[in-house]
Parts: C-alpha cells; sequence; structure tokens
C-alpha cells in the first residue's frame, strides 16, 4: 500500500477511531455484536487436561457483518488474528497479496518465515505471540474484536509493522516515529513500537539491523 492510499484511508478511519479517543465514545455506543452459534461454536465450559495456554484460541470477535457499530461496517479494513489471546506481546501489519490469497496470515509465505524468525530471535516461541493481519479483503472480524480483545487482555508491548498499522494504532506517521514507542491509540498504558513489514526488509536487508534495534527495545519491555 502506498503513502497515497494511507493517506486516504487515514482520513477516513478519523472519524472511526474517535471513539477510542475522548470527544465521541463511538465503540462504547456501538459495542460489537456478541458471537453467535452460526459464527462460533460455544466454548467449552472446561478446558482440555492437555491444554496449554499457548495454544488457546483467541477471544470470539463476530464478522463485520455482524458487527454493532456501523462505522465497522463501512470500514475496509478487516483483522484476521491468530496466536496466544492472552499474549503479553501482539504483533499488528498489514497482509500483502500472497499471504491473502494462501493463508489470510502474517506468518504465511518467505515474509511469515521472516517474522517467525525475528519472533524467535528475541526468545519468544511464536504461538507465545498474537498475530494480526490488516486486509481489505474477506469476510475476517472487525477491528471491534481486535480492540476488545486488547481490553480483555492488555498486552505489554503491541509491534506494528508497517505504515499502515502505525497510523491505525497510533496514528502517528511511520517515518516520523519507526523505533520510538507510541502510545496505542485507545489505551496509553500500552507501549506499541513500529517497525519495517518483514516483507519490506527482505527486500531491504541492510534495514534488518535497524529492525532489529527496535526489537531489542521491546525484548527489554517484556523483561
Amino acid at each position: 500500500m502506498d503513502d497515497k492510499q494511507i493517506r486516504f484511508l487515514s482520513r477516513e478511519y478519523q472519524q472511526l477511531w474517535k471513539g477510542f479517543g475522548i470527544e465521541f465514545p463511538l465503540w462504547e455506543a456501538w459495542p460489537c455484536a456478541p458471537a453467535t452459534e452460526s459464527l462460533a461454536e460455544p466454548a467449552p465450559t472446561h478446558a482440555p487436561e492437555d491444554a496449554s495456554p499457548h495454544t488457546e484460541p483467541p477471544l470470539a470477535a463476530a464478522p463485520a457483518a455482524a458487527c454493532g457499530n456501523p462505522l465497522c461496517q463501512q470500514s475496509p479494513v478487516r483483522v484476521y488474528g491468530q496466536g496466544n489471546s492472552q499474549a503479553r506481546l501482539i504483533f499488528i501489519g498489514e497482509l500483502g497479496e500472497k499471504e491473502q490469497s494462501a493463508e489470510s496470515s502474517l506468518l504465511a509465505g518467505k515474509s511469515g518465515t521472516l517474522l517467525s524468525k525475528m519472533i524467535e530471535a528475541m526468545g519468544l516461541q511464536v504461538n507465545d505471540v498474537y498475530v494480526a493481519g490488516l486486509t481489505q479483503q474477506g469476510d475476517a472480524a472487525c477491528l471491534c474484536g481486535l480492540r476488545d480483545q486488547v481490553a480483555a487482555s492488555p498486552p505489554v508491548a503491541v509491534v506494528t509493522l508497517g505504515a499502515l498499522a502505525t497510523k491505525l494504532f497510533t496514528n502517528t506517521d511511520f517515518s516520523d516515529t519507526r523505533g520510538k514507542f507510541q502510545p496505542l491509540f485507545w489505551n496509553a498504558q500500552v507501549p506499541v513500537m513500529p517497525t519495517y513489514q518483514p516483507a519490506y526488509l527482505l527486500r531491504n536487508a541492510g534495514a534488518k539491523k535497524i529492525a532489529w534495534e527496535d526489537l531489542k527495545q521491546v525484548i527489554a519491555r517484556l523483561n
């Protein structure tokens, strides 16, 4: 996604994200509709004995069509999430065309392999974190779902990968804030570290060292 498209979406989202601020609590006025039986199976009363906290499914999030927030229904951006719903660290980034056509996952393809290696270099396993891919295709969950998950189990930190995720979740420009912690747009207690997308790092190997310095700051927060 180029800068022109990001600026357009930023204008579109100006009203959308006001709900996370003080001006007008749209998200509170229009809560995300609960998932119904047709959307998700009810959670079991007791977890299996061999269940691991790292493999529990993400919190239920209604598809945009079922969300009670009219702004979500108008929004072109959806979220494909996977991983530990109570993770201390969340990665958010825009899905590329290959990831959208393959598994709708930031962990798919060559860029996904690199992201996995970045996570492991931080001393973590992929199933220790939560990964959210932003897309404008398909019937994925709305942004309310990710908001609700963060509210239910606030992470120690969030890493935004690239300009779009950084703009949407910190309301700042990536070129100005990369490598500098920013407050999460609707919860200033959650620090957000903007850094490069793995796809960009594959094309620009020299930036890998810079991205690693960014992630080292996140490691310090986690420890």
